[in-house]
């Protein structure tokens, strides 16, 4: 089906007698009919803006656009088709959930002035248009510029608060070019080798009939064969064909311009299929492609210069498009993260990496895995005389000590092998775009010195994010089976930690040097606590224990919501319900410890079944008079008098209290004299905790014998008195 551009539809609409009705001043000029088909739009009516209505042969297309506060939402629009006999239709791309960012800081003005720069634009055909848009909940100015250098109509989004340029693209439907490739290689094309040699690139009759005639999509005026994706640069000894018209041109043509075909369609169909995939910033740019760049057997992605560059010997490895789906795989690796690759491990998980990414490239256009799990079959067929030349393998299902092994050390293509496959396995197992979605996804938490655990997490990491963790067993199982990582490992991060039922004892091993951190999931309720008591054994080992929210991603980019504690005991109560992450570090040393957790309902470190006051924190475990009831949870009370002190008429009283957590204030003292009261004084604390002071001064007409008593009255006991102390007063 062709589709027609905006003025194709006016024009074929007139052409044909149809009516075109202009839009309303107002999305709620909606009918009530069209109002209520609408509501079953993703956006709210309210933000429905009618922008057209056309009908045709007795249905009515009503075309709406999203907006927020009046400003629209970028590709949110949605058509409704109505139809008395054909019913309705509803094709909505409208959004849920929009709310309106914050407002622009950059001016139009400014914003225009970085968008020219951002499209390199010289001169105009016709002015700049401006107007802000919402993408993705973020404000940007949609910036549309009619470019007479280049000859573009650009689309440049430049973000309202900070100025950075969010997307460049060419509006302008340019006009595409038909050429001649082999889609992958002739042999894989062929089903075998069979009277297939380049024999110098000459040409022959097997070779003929596997050529493939195919459209190269959004040409640019610019350059001999440039686009949006890529910039096919005319190489050493190779001229642009008449025209630029590559329709007729085969490998021996005398332009020795074949291979840039070859690059061009098969680097824009892989670009294509991962923006299918969601991916809309990966090598999201015109990258340079060097054809001829060297007579040596050898192609590369440079990452200083951000071009691939394909070499000539033997047979010329662009007219492989296996070679060149892998050599694309490292521009993706170095788009998602720099630099990645600085280790030996890091260099073997790209060559792996480009070797499946091949594969996924020749399997998504129907070929079958004999010819899927072997590597660049054209390319290696000048080397090599095995029926089906492979220069690598897929299948083969080795650990990564049998690689080592097969490989005779760690020689990173080699080795890749067994990386490659791991991929190749997620990849038959979960489903092609849903692998393919995984892998490229987990490359983005690559650091330039990740190794195989890092990869392994990586991979675990995106399965949470993108799929909620549903193929985390499998992947576990497979990562930990072939030894690119240990379950040790694994668990130093929330999506990799081991279950921790509560109560419950787990043991584990900690190094400072390679394996500091276990993580451990606990499901915990609300106001139902916990403690975690860690013994260490087997070793010389300085323990941390902390706990992370439930919402904790990764532990070194969040903050511990109990500890970090370097005793041995860490209660917690819960303030909802959740799972929780314990973690055990090694702060020096390396050595083997056991968790054990247990219900600690008043979470003051003493497990319910050993804590003398389970429903109030009672840390201490503080049993004044010892009957197996905590001070917290017992009300009896004890007080005595000590000593007193007689200066005249100044009686100071030293008494005790029990338990100790009694207010100094509730204790008094009472003084009489013949049955009646004849001076009182409250308390105050003494040096120690459960001992007190009152100075009660009596009246000066008192002489002789007084009795002296003490009453504990805290509300939180019950009532105590001392028994009676006589004193003589001079």
């Amino acid at each position: 089906m062709r589709l027609l551009g905006a003025t194709g539809v006016l024009a074929a609409a007139v052409a044909l007698g149809l009516a075109v009705a202009p839009s309303p001043a107002s999305a709620h000029g909606f009918s009530a009919r069209i109002a209520g088909k609408l509501q079953s739009a993703r956006a709210p009516l309210a933000q429905l803006e009618q922008t057209g209505v056309r009908r045709s042969f007795g249905a009515t297309f009503v075309q709406v656009r999203q907006e927020v506060g009046g400003i629209p939402v970028l590709g949110a629009t949605a058509t409704l088709s109505t139809s008395g006999a054909g019913g309705d239709l509803l094709l909505d791309h409208t959004r849920a959930n929009v709310a309106r960012p914050p407002a622009a800081r950059v001016s139009k003005a400014a914003a225009k002035a970085t968008a020219r720069r951002a499209g390199h634009v010289r001169s105009l055909r016709a002015p700049v248009q401006a107007g802000l848009a919402i993408l993705r909940n973020r404000l940007v100015w949609r910036i549309v510029i009619p470019a007479a250098r280049p000859l573009a109509d650009l689309e440049v989004l430049v973000d309202a608060r900070t100025r950075a340029v969010v997307r460049v693209r060419d509006l302008a439907q340019h006009a595409g070019g038909d050429a001649l490739v082999f889609d992958p290689n002739p042999i894989v094309e062929q089903g075998s080798r069979t009277g297939l040699v380049d024999d110098g690139n000459k040409n022959s009759t097997a070779l003929d009939a596997l050529y493939r005639p195919v459209t190269l999509q959004d040409l640019v005026p610019a350059g001999c064969l440039s686009g949006a994706w890529v910039d096919a640069v005319v190489g050493r000894g190779a001229t642009c064909p008449a025209n630029r018209d590559f329709s007729s041109v085969r490998r021996f043509d005398p332009c020795n311009c074949f291979e840039m075909a070859m690059a061009y369609f098969h680097i824009d169909r892989m670009q294509r299929y991962l923006q299918s995939l969601g991916f809309t910033n990966v090598v999201h740019r015109a990258i340079p492609v060097n054809l001829h760049a060297t007579t040596q057997d050898n192609s590369f992605y440079s990452g200083s210069t951000g071009s691939l560059n394909f070499g000539d010997g033997g047979v010329n490895d662009a007219q492989d498009a296996d070679v060149i789906d892998h050599e694309y795989g490292h521009a993706i690796q170095d788009s998602q993260a720099p630099g990645f690759g600085q280790t030996t491990e890091g260099g073997t998980i790209g060559e792996g990496w480009g070797d499946y990414w091949q594969a996924a490239q020749s399997a998504n256009q129907g070929a079958s895995d004999q010819f899927n799990v072997c590597f660049a079959e054209w390319d290696t067929s000048a080397v090599r005389s095995d029926a089906i030349p492979c220069l690598r393998r897929l299948d083969r299902e080795w650990t990564l000590r049998e690689a080592y092994d097969e490989c005779n050390g760690d020689e990173i293509h080699c080795v890749g092998q067994a990386w490659s496959n791991l991929l190749w396995t997620i990849r038959k197992t979960l489903g092609g775009p849903v692998a393919d979605k995984l892998i490229v996804q987990s490359n983005f938490s690559y650091t330039p010195t990740s190794g195989f655990a890092d990869a392994a997490r990586a991979l675990l990491f995106a399965d949470w994010q993108l799929n909620g963790g549903a193929n985390e067993s499998f992947l576990t199982t497979l990562l930990v089976g072939r030894g690119f990582v240990t379950d040790q490992e694994l668990d130093d991060e929330p999506n990799g930690a081991h279950a921790l039922a509560v109560p419950a004892r787990a043991s584990g091993h900690v190094d400072f040097a390679s394996d500091e951190r276990d993580v451990f999931a606990v499901e915990l309720n609300k106001g139902h606590g916990v403690v975690f008591h860690v013994t260490s054994s087997g070793g010389v080992v300085f323990l941390e224990l902390a706990l992370y929210a439930p919402t904790t991603v990764r532990i070194g980019d969040s903050t511990a919501i109990k500890g970090p504690s370097h005793d041995d005991t860490l209660a917690y109560l819960p303030p909802t319900d959740g799972t929780y992450y314990f973690t055990v570090q090694a702060q020096s040393g390396s050595g083997n410890y056991t968790v054990e957790t247990a219900v600690d309902m008043d979470a003051d470190g003493r497990p319910d079944a050993s804590d003398n006051c389970p429903t109030v924190a009672n840390g201490t475990q503080a049993d004044w008079n010892r009957n197996g009831r905590g001070d917290a949870c017992d009300r009896s009370s004890q007080t005595t008098i000590d000593k007193v002190t007689v200066r005249g008429h100044t009686l100071t009283v030293a008494g005790s209290i029990r338990p100790r957590a009694a207010r100094p204030s509730a204790w008094s003292v009472e003084v009489r004299a013949g049955g009646k009261l004849v001076g009182t004084a409250r308390g105050s604390k003494a040096k120690s905790a459960g001992r007190v002071l009152a100075v009660v001064r009596v009246q000066a007409r008192v002489h002789g014998r007084v009795q002296v008593r003490a009453v504990l009255n805290d509300p939180r006991y019950k009532r105590a008195g001392s028994r009676a102390v006589t004193a003589t007063v001079s």
